[in-house]
C-alpha cells in the first residue's frame, strides 16, 4: 500500500497558471499467489524423520509471512490427516505402520498481506528398514544315538511381515574346534 497523487498546472489563453493536486489515494493489493515447489527432504522410511522444504516456495506480495503444515497418509483408501503432525517434520514411526504407504505434506502459505496459497508436494513410499529377527532357536526332541530331533523355529519372529523361510544347516562339534 502505497499513496499516489496526481498534481497538474493549467495555463489559460493569457498566460495565467493554476497548480492542482489531488487528494492521495492507497494502492489496494491484488493477491499475488505463491508460486514454486513444495518438497519433501529426507529420505521416506521407518524410523527416519522428513521434514516440509518450502526454499523453492516465493511470494510476490511481500514474501512469506507463515506456512501451516499437514502431513497425509494414504494406507490404499486415499489420503488422510495425520493427528498432529502439523509441523515441517514427520516422525515417521520405527515400526511397520506406515511401511509401504505414501505420504505426502500439504501447506498454505501466507504473505504480508494475508494472502493464502496451498500447496501439496509430491508422495513418497515408505520404505522398510531392516528389522533383525529375534527369539530363540531351540532343538526339539531328545537328544541322544539312534533319536530323531528337530529344529523348534516356534520362538523365533521377524516384525518385517513375519519369517517367509529358513534354511537349516545342522552342524557336531567333532571335539577338534
Amino acid at each position: 500500500g502505497k499513496d499516489v497523487r496526481v498534481t497538474a498546472i493549467t495555463t489559460d489563453t493569457f498566460g495565467g497558471t493554476t497548480a492542482f493536486e489531488s487528494t492521495g489515494q492507497t494502492v489496494a493489493n491484488v493477491e499475488d499467489e505463491a508460486t514454486g515447489t513444495l518438497a519433501i527432504s529426507g529420505t521416506a522410511q521407518e524410523g527416519a524423520t522428513i521434514s516440509a522444504d518450502t526454499s523453492d516456495i516465493t511470494d510476490p506480495d511481500g514474501g512469506i509471512a507463515s506456512v501451516a503444515y499437514q502431513w497425509q497418509i494414504n494406507s490404499g483408501s486415499g489420503w488422510g490427516d495425520i493427528f498432529g503432525a502439523t509441523g515441517v517434520d514427520l516422525a515417521v514411526p520405527g515400526d511397520q505402520s506406515y511401511v509401504g504407504k505414501d505420504v505426502r505434506v500439504t501447506a498454505i502459505t501466507t504473505d504480508t498481506f494475508g494472502g493464502t496459497t496451498n500447496f501439496t508436494s509430491a508422495a513418497q513410499t515408505v520404505a522398510n528398514v531392516e528389522d533383525e529377527a529375534t527369539g530363540t532357536l531351540a532343538i526339539s526332541g531328545t537328544v541322544q544315538e539312534g533319536n530323531t530331533i528337530s529344529a523348534d523355529t516356534i520362538g523365533l519372529n521377524d516384525v518385517d511381515g513375519g519369517i517367509a523361510s529358513v534354511a537349516y544347516q545342522w552342524q557336531i562339534n567333532s571335539g577338534s574346534g
